[in-house]
């Protein structure tokens, strides 16, 4: 039985440590695009628009729209959105959410 409990929690734990992480990076379809998604993170400067309010699939037709976009940054909480020129240098911050076109 102690074997099983063992086995049991190392399970458990790989899992989490698998599935968590899938919450930092992650590729993610948003209309006919694919996007690497970076969460709370930002990519300052660089900004080529800023929009709001706007959900992120708006956010992201427009980025694809824009032949010198290369990703947005979006606040879920204020449904601001700024589009970027360059998605190069991140900077953790709390809230925000990248979206990089692939």
């Amino acid at each position: 039985m102690k074997s099983f409990l063992t086995a049991a929690v190392i399970l458990a734990m790989i899992l989490f440590l698998c599935f968590s992480g899938m919450s930092q990076y992650e590729d993610v379809a948003i209309g006919d695009k694919l996007w690497d998604r970076r969460v709370d993170t930002d990519f300052p400067k660089n900004d080529l628009k800023d929009i709001m309010p706007i959900t992120h699939h708006t956010c992201a037709r427009l980025c694809a729209e824009t032949p010198t976009c290369k990703g947005f940054v979006r606040d879920p909480k204020t449904q601001q959105c700024w589009l970027k020129g360059d998605m190069s240098k991140s900077v953790s911050a709390t809230g925000r959410h990248g979206f990089i076109l692939l």
